[in-house]
């Protein structure tokens, strides 16, 4: 069975090397090889996940594929009226 990966994750060598970055931060110290890991692959996974940008009001919002233009000035609804 082969395991899938997301392509944003960070890389086995990626965290190998943050870990140790954060161990010669931390003077070398012994014994939190798993911590250092921990906190290099969440730091780097962070880094990787994209950002949520909130829309402004003049920009077009997509919702369920389709792109919808935005409301003129004093228009609140995209109701229709019978």
């Amino acid at each position: 069975m082969t395991e899938s990966k997301n392509v944003d994750s960070p890389t086995h060598q990626q965290i190998e090397a943050r870990a140790y970055e954060i161990y010669v931060e931390r003077g070398y110290v012994d014994g939190n090889e798993v911590s250092h890991w921990l906190e290099a692959e969440a730091e780097l996974t962070q880094q990787a996940a994209p950002t949520a940008e909130v829309a402004s009001k003049d920009e077009p919002v997509v919702t369920d594929s389709k792109i919808e233009a935005p409301l003129p000035a004093g228009v609140r609804s995209r109701a229709t009226v019978a």
